[in-house]
């Protein structure tokens, strides 16, 4: 038996390493596997337990920061929801980033 899911926005498989920081300084390291318009997936969370609705921001290593908010988390995973949807150009930088595109093969020339 299959089941559909369907989603309100389009979702890109990415895997880039983040940080994760609470407004009290603490912080942990993981990894985003999901980006779409409004939110990620990000696991391997290690050493700081995220409670939903915790205000957090998102640090990548190709410098892109988020301001954003824990939706669900538990075993090291988080859905995370961003405070602002990011829009397609910033969406196709990051999926580019996270998956070691370079811009020309990105672009197709």
């Amino acid at each position: 038996m299959s089941v559909v899911t369907i989603r309100a926005h389009r979702r890109y498989a990415v895997r880039g390493p983040i940080q994760l920081a609470r407004q009290d300084g603490t912080s942990s390291p993981g990894l985003m596997i999901e980006v779409a318009a409004h939110g990620c997936r990000i696991s391997n969370l290690q050493g700081v337990e995220f409670q939903p609705g915790e205000k957090i921001k998102i640090t990548s290593d190709d410098g892109f920061e988020f301001a954003a908010s824990v939706r669900w988390a538990h075993d090291g995973v988080a859905g995370i929801k961003l405070d602002q949807p990011l829009h397609a150009r910033q969406m196709a930088q990051i999926v580019g980033a996270m998956r070691g595109e370079d811009d020309a093969r990105r672009y197709g020339t």
